[in-house]
Order: C-alpha cells, then structure tokens, then sequence
C-alpha cells in the first residue's frame, strides 16, 4: 500500500471516528477523500438511485451522468466493483459501496487507471464497513423508540384500566359499606357481606394483575426510608389478627434481640412481601400455627434482614417447588379453586426482593407445612428517632386546628357514582360538603367560599386534579390539605400528585372506616 493511500486512509478513519449517524459520516469521509485525491466533486447514491450526499453540494455535471447513467451502473457493477466512464469531456470513477450504494468521483484530468483504483480499494471496504455500523445503530435506535413507545402505552393502558376498574368497584364497595351500617336484618347484612367479601377479593386480584404489569414493563423503583424493622412486623402481623383468629389458628411473632431499631431499605416493599408471605400461609394452612421471625445478619461489610414466615399448613411437593414463584402459577391446578387467588402473590414477592438485590427463598416438606425466607441488603444510618419511617408515607405537610364537626370539605369529582359514595360517607360523619364536577368549578367555588380540606379526583373533564392543585397553589387560593383520591394507583400517579403540591394520596376504592382515618390524621391534635 503507497505511502499516499495509507494518509489518505487513516485520514479517513480519523474523520469518521466513532460517527454513527449515517448523513454525517458520509460528509466527514467523502469531503476528506474528495480534497486528497483532487476530485471535481463526489457524490454517494442508494441504491434507490437517491443522492444522500454531494461534495460540493451542488455538481451540474455529475448530477448528469449519474441521471444518464443509472440504469448502466446496475449492469456495469454486477460484475466488477468499479467503473470509469467518460461523460461530456470530463472523467468519471463510481465504486460499488457493498450493500449500500455507489460513490461517483468526478475528476477533470484522466488519472483513473489502475494504480488509483487499487489504492481505493480499501476507502471503499472502510466506508462499505461504516455505514453498515451506522445502519445497525440507526436500527437499534428505532427498535429502542419503539420499546419505549410500547412501554409508555403499555404504562397509559394500565393507568386508564386501573381507573376504568376502580371506579365501578368504588361504588359497590362504598354503597355495600354503607348499607351494612345501616341495614339491621340479620339475612340482609349475610347477603352484604357476601358482596363485601367478593368485592375485596376482586380488588386483591386486580391489585396484583395491575402490580406483576407495573414490575414486568420495568415501572416499580426501590425507594430506600429509614424505617423500624420491629414496628413494621408487629403492624403487619396486628393486619392479620381477625382472619387467624377466624380460622382458629395462632400467628407467633419473634423478633431476634440483635434486630436494630432502624434500617435503610425499602420498608414499603417488604412490607408488601410480609403481607403476601403471611396472607399465603393462612390460606394454605388449615390448623396449627403461623410463626413470623425477624433477625438481623452481618456478612463481613453487608448486612441482612431476614424475615421467616413458617406455617403448619398443607406444604408444597418437591417437584413444585421452583414453579410456585412463577407467575398466575399454583402447586396444584386444584389449589386455585380450593384456595382461591390468582398465583401472582409469590411472583410478585420473589420479584420486589430480586429489585431489592435481595432473594425469596422456600423449603417445604409436603403435609407438613412451608418455610419462607426473605433475605434483603440493609444498612445502618445513624439517625434521629424522628427521621424514621412507621406511619403513613403518603401524609405530607398542611395539617388543620379544628375538630371534625366544624369541618366543611370541597369534594372534586367528575363521577356521579363516586359523588354519591363520598356524600354519604361525610353525612354520616356529620362534616359540610360541596360538589365541584371538575377542577375549574373547583378553584371557582374555593374563590367564592372557605374550606377546611379538598379532596381531589385526578382524572376529570375540563382541568384535571394536578392542573387545578398547582394553580390553587401557586396563587395561594387556599393553604390546607389537598388530598388525591384517585382510581390510579400507581407510584408515579402518587408522585406527580405531590408534585403538583397535595398532601395526602388515597386510593380508591376507599371504605368510610379508612376515609375517617384519615380524616383524623390531618387534624392537629
């Protein structure tokens, strides 16, 4: 190889780089070949005949013979690389670009024998080889848009499902609720009860459809709080007291002397994990008992908790063992009908602890019963008592100085059924109330009167909840609570309703019970 084509060479690859935006590497490489080699001009074309580039940019001549020409190339380079031609006086060399097109060289004196073209060789070869990196990129770009594309429609899908789902559950839940307050025969309150219970079973089912959707498009993020350990045991097992104590079981709680008081990690998802773990042992355990223990493990510099959930049930066979963490997967097809659920529990546990860098672990002896483990990363901050996490995560900042019986509330909802539901829950409370169908009737109406707390629907006609929230605050129209009550119970709902300054983020469907709960948390004490 002259000494000339290994400059021009290396010249080259410097212009083209790491380039891999197609337009721009064929204008750094094909301006550097054109100046060193004396070019009139050239020009790279597809081979659907269109010019993707042209050095100067504009070339009379060359445009000419490529247009006269075109169909010739087709032949010519079928069966050789490169061609010379001669058109109008003037001196033409095209190079067959493997798989892409054609490079035109326009020169005005006839130095296109075959030492040049032999020096050209591998030019051609280097740019043949850098378009079909840009070519790759350019395909993994546009496959990455569109993974992203699919994943946000996927994440709009289940946002608009969870609402559509939620908001027809709310009403037969609500109405059920308060019926069951008020209805006195004994028949009547069985049948309700009946409603009640297949109600908050469809709900557990659409909770965990819509959660194992959320892990698998990659929309869940650990979010790490200083929290006890030892009150997030002893909340979660008290969840559980009526239903053992139903099923005539004991639930033994143990908490290891070396457990600390406060640890960093995500105290929401192992929350979430305790509660499938012990849901799932009552349910597959008929008589006997049910022990939670909690420990603390150091391994050199790392750290653990480690929840056990034991219980005396019926056990899972060997050969089962592996799938029941798979999900809508149960040890047995049978289990499903005579246990309920939809085998997503334990899917989505073994998920939220790998997102944790942590690990679910079983051992089971059929018949006699199945031990869980949850192994999960923790640190040690050193923190103030009152930086630890126990209470309500979704409570924010605006508390109220007045007892329940002088509030008045602004409701912000679209539904007429939702309306409905939340008025009968603040009339039974004795509390004021006044409708608002959208957010611009509401900033209209807090204009116009005084409220104690809003309670804001997201999704409505007219001005959404985060529109009508961050126009309230920013022209300090009103300074209590705001609290979302939303079908869209997703994280990234919760965020954007604090984000655009609320308090409080409630979930519905929501009982009267849980409503007044949280109606007492936002009054000062």
């Amino acid at each position: 190889m002259s000494t000339l084509n290994i400059e021009i060479l290396y010249d080259i690859s410097m212009s083209i780089g790491q380039e891999l935006d197609r337009t721009k590497m064929l204008s750094s490489c094909l301006t550097v070949l054109c100046k060193k080699i004396n070019a009139t001009s050239i020009s790279f074309y597809n081979f659907e005949n269109i010019k993707e580039f042209s050095y100067p940019k504009t070339h009379v001549k060359s445009e000419g013979f490529y247009n006269s020409h075109k169909d010739q190339l087709k032949t010519d380079l079928k069966t050789s690389s490169s061609f010379n031609y001669v058109y109008e006086d003037t001196f033409f060399h095209v190079l067959n670009v493997k798989d892409q097109g054609h490079i035109v060289i326009c020169k005005s004196s006839n130095s296109l024998n075959e030492q040049f073209i032999k020096m050209l060789k591998p030019i051609q070869q280097k740019i043949s080889t850098s378009l079909t990196s840009c070519d790759q990129n350019e395909a993994l770009k546009k496959s990455m848009q569109q993974a992203e594309r699919a994943n946000k429609a996927k994440s709009q899908f289940l946002a608009n499902m969870s609402h559509e789902i939620r908001t027809p559950l709310n009403g037969i839940i609500g109405m059920t609720d308060l019926l069951l307050s008020s209805e006195k025969s004994e028949e009547s309150q069985e049948k309700l009860k009946v409603i009640q219970h297949s109600s908050d079973f469809l709900l557990k089912v659409i909770n965990e459809i819509l959660e194992i959707s959320r892990i698998e498009s990659g929309k869940v993020e650990v979010e790490k709080v200083n929290f006890d350990p030892n009150f997030i045991a002893k909340q979660v097992t008290q969840m559980f007291a009526m239903p053992v104590r139903e099923k005539g079981l004991t639930l033994n709680l143990k908490i290891a002397d070396n457990l600390p008081n406060h640890v960093n990690a995500d105290s929401h998802k192992i929350k979430q994990i305790l509660v499938n773990l012990i849901g799932n042992a009552i349910k597959f355990t008929p008589a006997g008992s049910i022990t939670v223990s909690v420990d603390f493990e150091s391994q050199h510099e790392s750290k653990y908790l480690l929840v056990k959930v034991k219980d005396t049930g019926v056990g899972i066979p060997k050969n089962k063992l592996d799938s029941i963490f798979k999900s809508f997967t149960q040890a047995d097809v049978s289990d499903s009908r005579k246990y309920g659920g939809t085998g997503l529990g334990l899917s989505i546990s073994k998920n939220l602890a790998h997102l944790m860098g942590g690990e679910l672990t079983v051992t089971s002896q059929e018949t006699k019963g199945a031990c869980f483990q949850l192994k999960v990363p923790v640190t040690q901050p050193e923190v103030e008592k009152n930086d630890v996490t126990n209470s309500n995560q979704g409570f924010r900042k605006h508390k109220i100085s007045k007892t329940k019986d002088d509030l008045k509330v602004l409701i912000v909802e679209d539904n007429i059924i939702n309306q409905k539901i939340v008025e009968a829950y603040f009339s039974k409370m004795k509390i004021s109330y006044d409708i608002a169908e959208n957010g611009q009737i509401a900033i209209d109406k807090i204009k116009q009167h005084k409220y104690d707390i809003i309670f804001m629907d997201c999704q409505m006609p007219v001005l959404n909840g985060f529109e009508a929230t961050q126009v309230i605050r920013n022209e300090k129209l009103f300074s209590g609570p705001i609290v979302a009550l939303t079908a869209n119970a997703f994280r990234s709902t919760m965020e954007k309703c604090f984000e655009s300054g609320m308090d409080l983020f409630l979930t519905k469907p929501i009982s009267f019970g849980d409503l007044e709960k949280n109606i007492n948390l936002l009054i000062a004490s």
